[in-house]
This record gives C-alpha cells, sequence and structure tokens, in this order.
C-alpha cells in the first residue's frame, strides 16, 4: 500500500468531525422542542389551578356564574395562546436563524402563528385581574365599599381592550402580522404594555391590601386575606423579566433568534396570572372574609350588613358558625 494515501485520512476525519461539530452546534441552538413542551406543561398547571379553585369552592360559586365564567374565559384564552407558540415552534420560532425556515409560507405561518398568540396574551392577562377585581368586588357586597372594585373593573376593561386594538394593528394593514419586513411599531408598544401592566400589577396589591385592613376582621384574617394578594409579586417579578427582552421586536432580521425567550416570558406570565386570580378563590380566604356573599347556613342574607373601618357594633346579636367570626348587623324592623 502506498503510505502517501495515509495522510488523506486524516483530512476526511477532520471534515466529518467538523460536520458532526456544526450539526450539533445547530442542534443545540433549536429551542423549538423545548419551547413545545413548556407552553404545554404551563397550560397543564393553568388548568389544573383552574380546576382545582372550582371544584374546592363549586358550593360557593355554583351561584356566582361571573366569576366562574371569568376564570374559564381566562383559562380558554391561554390555551389559544400556548396552542398558537406550540404552532409558532413548529413552524421555526427558536431556531437559530431565518435560514432555518423552510419556505416564505413557513415564515409566513410563523408570524401568524406570533401574532394570535400575542392578542391572546394581552387577553389573557387582562381577563385574570378583571376576574380577581370581579371575586373582590363581590366580597365587599356586604361592606357598602364596592365603588372601588367597579372603578378599577372599568380601568381593567378599558385597558385590555385598548391594548388588544393596539397590538392586533401592530403592523401596517393589511399585512398586521408581518414584523419582519412589515411597517410595524417595534417594541415601544410592547415596552408601554409590560410598563403599564407591572403598574397595574402593584395597584392590585394594594389596593385590595388597603381596604382590606381597615376592615373590622381579626388580625390573622386580615394577613391571610392579603397574603393572597401578595401572589402578584410574581406577576411583577415576571413581567419585570419579560421587559428585559422587550428589545427583541426590534430585531427582525433574526426574529425566531431574539423573540422566543420573549414569547415564553409571556407564557410563563399567563401561567402565573391565573395562579395568582385563583389564590383568592381557596376557601381560608374566602371564611376569612366578612361578606354577605359567603355567610353561614341558616342565616337569611337579606336582613345582614356587614361593620367596616369600625370596631363598634350597634346590636348585641352576634353570630359565630362554621368556625369563623362574622359580625352581622340586622336591619332594624
Amino acid at each position: 500500500m502506498d503510505c502517501r494515501l495515509y495522510p488523506i485520512i486524516p483530512q476526511h476525519l477532520g471534515r466529518i468531525t467538523q460536520g458532526s461539530a456544526s450539526h450539533f452546534s445547530s442542534r443545540m441552538e433549536d429551542h423549538s422542542a423545548a419551547i413545545k413542551i413548556i407552553c404545554w406543561f404551563l397550560l397543564i398547571v393553568s388548568a389544573g389551578a383552574v380546576g382545582t379553585c372550582l371544584l374546592t369552592s363549586w358550593h360557593l360559586f355554583k351561584r356566582k356564574t361571573l366569576v366562574v365564567a371569568l376564570l374559564l374565559s381566562t383559562l380558554l384564552s391561554s390555551i389559544v395562546s400556548g396552542a398558537t407558540v406550540s404552532l409558532a415552534a413548529t413552524r421555526g420560532l427558536g431556531q437559530s436563524s431565518l435560514s432555518a425556515v423552510d419556505s416564505e409560507n413557513q415564515l409566513s405561518g410563523l408570524q401568524q402563528a406570533i401574532y394570535i398568540s400575542d392578542i391572546f396574551h394581552v387577553l389573557t392577562l387582562g381577563l385574570g385581574k378583571i376576574a380577581l377585581m370581579a371575586l373582590f368586588g363581590m366580597i365587599l357586597s356586604g361592606t357598602g365599599r364596592t365603588g372601588v372594585a367597579l372603578i378599577v373593573e372599568g380601568f381593567l376593561i378599558l385597558w385590555t381592550v385598548t391594548m388588544m386594538i393596539a397590538i392586533s394593528l401592530e403592523c401596517h394593514p393589511p399585512e398586521v402580522w408581518n414584523l419582519v419586513s412589515g411597517t410595524c411599531l417595534d417594541a415601544a408598544l410592547w415596552t408601554y404594555f409590560g410598563a403599564t401592566n407591572i403598574v397595574i400589577e402593584a395597584l392590585l396589591l394594594l389596593i385590595p391590601s388597603v381596604v382590606v385592613y381597615r376592615l373590622h376582621m381579626q388580625l390573622r384574617k386580615r394577613l391571610v386575606v392579603i397574603g393572597c394578594f401578595s401572589v402578584r409579586i410574581l406577576d411583577i417579578i415576571v413581567s419585570a423579566i419579560q421587559l428585559h427582552y422587550v428589545e427583541a421586536f426590534d430585531a427582525r432580521s433574526s426574529l425566531p433568534v431574539d423573540l422566543w425567550p420573549w414569547i415564553m416570558c409571556s407564557q410563563v406570565l399567563q401561567t402565573v396570572t391565573i395562579i395568582s386570580a385563583c389564590v383568592p378563590y381557596l376557601r381560608e380566604f374566602l371564611e376569612a372574609f366578612p361578606s354577605g356573599m359567603f355567610q353561614p347556613a341558616g342565616v337569611e342574607s337579606s336582613g345582614l350588613r356587614y361593620a367596616y373601618g369600625s370596631t363598634r357594633i350597634t346590636d348585641s346579636d352576634s353570630t359565630t358558625k362554621q368556625g369563623h367570626e362574622l359580625y352581622y348587623l340586622k336591619h332594624s324592623v
């Protein structure tokens, strides 16, 4: 055998090794499979939270269809958003570059899936906040302090609708979904959305806490109620992290590479929003709250009012049943 053939073998081995390393590197930069797995896992967690909430408190909510409808609507909107993100991952989201997207039709489908997901992302966050304030308004019905809850609910509805309209028109028609080559608002709109979302979450934590602190309740029960609302701190943290990735909307040439962290933050934020909206529906929270919505059995709701912001009780007829202390003031006959 000619010894001059031997140097050829290392050259071929070098090419094979280099090609394998390049293929391995591209596989490591492909996050599409992880995106799909995480999305469906988060949807399962969200569905479990809503299901647990309704099952544990169904006897309290079977006549309160509004709060149930809002919770289910929030979950449904989150499912649509998560499913479209999974579809976007199938079409190239999380790939190493736009060159990994096989065709123009696939790129168009990717952008349309992101567009739909963004709209339902905003809807999910809005419905989650409205569901929380709807419950808060109902449990305040016996205190005569529902005005604050109604004002906040109205503001949340207005904020949700206006943000959905703005995001649905993020890019110039007719291709309102074309983030890569269309004329779009880029990161400015999403920066505004993220900042206002953080401010609103802070208010949803502050306002109920102040109102509850002024109620005539035991300190332990007030802390339980405030603690349930304090779970919304997680929403603020995730929103701040998501805001860090908002500049990805400016990097149009590498949309699948730069945008997927922001989208994954949006999915985590939706799950956290649903969980934080479900926590106040837990039995311990509801039974700690003095409200005509959840009075003990055997007491007629038509003859009840509740003390607010004062320790003075005008009627000596107080009732303590089912292990929680609520003070009832009977209407004068």
